[in-house]
């Protein structure tokens, strides 16, 4: 293409606007990637700090609605069901927060202190429940009927969990779920 412009080569104007072409596309396709992780993050920065009514608006009002590390702020997520919520998270742009190891969106719903007991049993009758059981025998506010499910887990260590903690909310330590 620089031969042409500069003489040196000879060749018909479709061949040197398909070179243009192939080109231009790996610079724009990365431009639109690092265009679409900026406004990703500022996204989800801007979530940190709102309260449930005001994520509520922003989920609806997001282009983000279906990135996985978006809704990993957004308490609607066990409604979701969607199996890549259950898919260990990593990425390129700053948008895991807090989760370094990159646990999946629905584990660290499930093992988030502040979901509520509702939340915790829709992910246990989820079909990849199985993914967030040891999440969920930890969490201090899973309802004592998944717990007493969990319990009888063939997992040991579940079972195990799930046991104590059933334990320790019929012995008064932790508050009712």
């Amino acid at each position: 293409m620089v031969l042409r412009w500069r003489g040196a080569v000879q060749s018909p104007a479709l061949v040197m606007l398909a070179a243009l072409a192939v080109a231009a596309a790996l610079p724009a396709m990365v431009a639109v990637e690092i265009v679409h992780g900026l406004r990703l993050e500022a996204a989800v920065r801007e979530l940190r700090d709102m309260d449930v009514a005001q994520l509520g608006r922003a989920y609806e009002d997001s282009p983000f609605k279906r990135d996985r590390y978006f809704l990993g702020v957004l308490a609607r997520l066990a409604a979701l069901g969607d199996a890549d919520l259950y898919e260990p998270m990593g990425s390129l742009w700053d948008v895991m927060g807090e989760n370094r190891k990159g646990l999946a969106v629905m584990r660290l719903v499930a093992r988030h202190p502040n979901t509520d007991a509702a939340t915790l049993a829709k992910l246990a009758a989820e079909p990849d429940a199985q993914r967030v059981v040891h999440e969920l025998a930890a969490n201090p506010k899973t309802p004592m009927p998944v717990l007493e499910r969990l319990a009888t887990d063939a997992d040991e260590s579940v079972a195990r969990n799930a046991k104590q903690a059933i334990e320790r909310r019929r012995s008064g330590v932790e508050g009712k779920g």
